[in-house]
């Protein structure tokens, strides 16, 4: 095979996107490039020789008439003019031969050029490849990366949240215990309530004074009970449903301990006058106390159930608004990572081009035009990654906003 055809085979390999092919046939236009140089070589050598021989020829015709050559005998002169023809057809035998050097070294340099030109292009492409391949991995490793985050956070807020849900519990037993239990021993807002009560309508002399103090331990009990209902009001802000419903439970029994409380005063005012407390019990006077403290304790309770149905709506709410940010933060951990990852790709193939340039920035050359393209292509990636960043933080940032606003709310509900 000539070099001019394997240099053809070597385009076409190209053409092909072949980069194989178009080695295997560079390397034989550069082998047959090589054996025509030893072949010019050979011819020069050749025509040198008959040159020389020629001179000589004429040199000794110029002293002779006849020769003998070979047995036979001869003009000189003929014989100069043989030599003299035999060195012109190895001179242009040689010219000849240094004629298909030059072509076959253009042809194997043409052919080298296609080869390292589709090597260069299959590089490009192998590196676009392999840089969409990495940012995938990066996105994906970074969006399970954030998720094992969110779920370790959701599983800690979860343990936070049985816990305060406990801590509420115990709170809300304290409180209950205050407005009422089954040992006679403690002093509970209903026991005292029940002990004024008794004693308003006993009109024993010197009941006033047990009737106040059992009203006032009705009262110490209530605060106590209060006591219990904000602590547990204060484990379980923010701290999901659970614990929210063990403190309005807790509250509800410090108001149910107010109200007796509140009843067991009005019980000590009757008592007071001791000589008017059967009549006052019975004519309605102390009875407009006690309802008077009732419709109070029953406004007090339908507040603190509307409180607790709207903390409970703003906890759900925030619950929900957590659970919501989740998709848009993994995917902004993922556009992060894809960033960066199309950013060191595109100075990697800034390097290639870089290594490819000739340094005469005046011509591109088809190598350099490969490398340009790919860091064309590599930018392009890398603005669309930055875009898609945007997009991804501002959904993100929209999301977590959410979260900060439904959880103020909750905590605000939780200490209304």
């Amino acid at each position: 095979m000539t070099a001019r055809q394997a240099a053809q085979d070597a385009a076409t390999a190209e053409a092909n996107n072949d980069a194989a092919a178009a080695d295997a046939a560079a390397t034989i236009a550069e082998t047959a490039a090589d054996a025509a140089e030893l072949a010019e070589q050979l011819a020069a050598t050749a025509a040198a020789s008959a040159e020389l021989n020629g001179n000589r020829a004429i040199v000794a015709a110029s002293g002779a008439g006849k020769i003998v050559v070979n047995g036979a005998s001869t003009s000189a002169a003929a014989q100069a003019n043989r030599a003299s023809v035999a060195a012109a057809e190895a001179a242009a035998a040689a010219g000849a031969a240094l004629q298909s050097l030059n072509n076959a070294e253009a042809s194997a340099s043409d052919a080298r050029s296609d080869a390292e030109l589709q090597s260069a292009e299959d590089e490009a492409a192998e590196q676009a490849q392999t840089a969409a391949e990495e940012a995938l991995a990066a996105a994906a490793a970074a969006a399970e990366a954030a998720q094992e985050q969110a779920d370790a956070a959701a599983a800690q807020r979860a343990a936070e949240r049985a816990q305060a849900a406990e801590e509420a519990a115990l709170f809300k037993e304290q409180a209950e215990a205050f407005e009422q239990d089954d040992d006679p021993e403690t002093l509970d807002a209903a026991q005292a309530l029940a002990t004024a009560q008794a004693l308003a309508a006993s009109n024993v002399p010197g009941s006033a004074a047990l009737a106040a103090d059992a009203a006032e331990a009705a009262r110490n009990a209530a605060n106590k009970a209060q006591t219990a209902a904000d602590a547990a009001q204060t484990a379980a802000r923010g701290k999901g449903p659970d614990a929210q419903e063990q403190a309005d439970l807790a509250q509800a029994a410090a108001t149910r301990a107010a109200q007796d409380a509140g009843e067991a005063e009005a019980a000590a005012v009757v008592a007071a006058n001791a000589d008017a407390a059967v009549t006052a019990w019975t004519s309605g006077e102390a009875s407009e106390d006690r309802a008077a403290a009732a419709l109070a304790a029953r406004d007090a309770a339908a507040a603190a159930a509307r409180a607790a149905d709207a903390a409970e709506t703003a906890n759900a709410t925030a619950d929900q608004a957590t659970a919501d940010a989740v998709a848009p933060n993994v995917a902004l951990a993922a556009a992060q990572a894809t960033v960066t990852s199309r950013t060191n790709s595109l100075a990697q193939v800034k390097e290639a081009r870089d290594a490819a340039s000739d340094g005469d920035d005046s011509v591109t050359t088809a190598i350099e035009q490969v490398w340009q393209n790919a860091v064309a292509q590599a930018e392009q990636a890398l603005s669309d990654a930055e875009d898609a960043l945007a997009q991804a933080q501002a959904a993100a940032d929209a999301a977590n906003e959410n979260v900060t606003i439904a959880q103020a709310n909750a905590d605000a509900a939780s200490q209304a």
